[in-house]
């Protein structure tokens, strides 16, 4: 079992390396099992998939930065709201808010889940 603290310091901490652009800080949190789930593409399953689909995600937002909205815990399970802002890898500015769910175990991010309108995100990279 996951403390509170615990699991949001974790991804605080994952936030910041996603931040830095650390790609190895960031893999280093997720279990090898990890998944990922998310409105706007498709599952992702495993750390060498999810590292992969990492280093696409800097690939085509190069400056984007994520702001902790709200952050809450159960021990397990981790809700952050975020505002993720920067410019597209076509030189656009962006600003998107949307909401990740995160299910944390053995000090690990085991599950993430990216609520996000695909409406907001359909002129970002055009």
């Amino acid at each position: 079992m996951t403390g509170r603290e615990e699991a949001k310091d974790l991804i605080e901490r994952m936030v910041a390396a996603y931040n830095q652009k650390d790609q190895q800080g960031v893999s280093s949190l997720y279990a090898d099992d990890i998944r990922l789930w998310s409105a706007i593409g498709p599952d992702v399953v495993g750390k060498q998939a999810a590292v992969a689909h990492l280093a696409e995600l800097f690939a085509a937002l190069p400056d984007e930065q994520m702001t902790l909205d709200t952050i809450v815990s159960d021990g397990e399970t981790v809700v952050i709201e975020v505002t993720s802002r920067g410019t597209d890898s076509g030189g656009a500015r962006y600003e998107i808010a949307f909401t990740e769910v995160f299910r944390v175990g053995d000090g690990r991010v085991r599950e993430i889940r990216t609520y996000i309108d695909p409406d907001d995100v359909d002129h970002v990279g055009d």
